[in-house]
């Protein structure tokens, strides 16, 4: 599944492969099959969860704060190479 979009998506400008995200019914369907399978209690689909995902990543030595409620990833420093350790200042 995931090789099918990286092969649809390859020659897509970022808008594009983001609108092909939102539309990839295949992709949806692993996702909903995935979930499932966890080991989380998963919400009634009609419920509104007022929860997000927050995470750090390392590009190039540089540390990003990817956050699902901002409109981009967030540049909080230089990477040293451990990257655990070089977050700890920012959470």
């Amino acid at each position: 599944v995931i090789q099918n979009f990286v092969t649809k998506s390859l020659e897509m400008n970022p808008d594009e492969r983001g609108d092909l995200l939102v539309k990839d019914q295949e992709l949806e369907a692993k996702h909903k099959s995935t979930v499932q399978k966890g080991s989380s209690k998963v919400p009634d689909p009609s419920v509104r969860v007022r929860t997000h995902f927050v995470t750090f990543t390392q590009v190039n030595g540089k540390i990003f704060e990817l956050d699902g409620r901002r409109d981009a990833p967030i540049y909080k420093g230089e990477c040293s190479g451990d990257l655990m350790f070089d977050v700890v200042p920012h959470i």
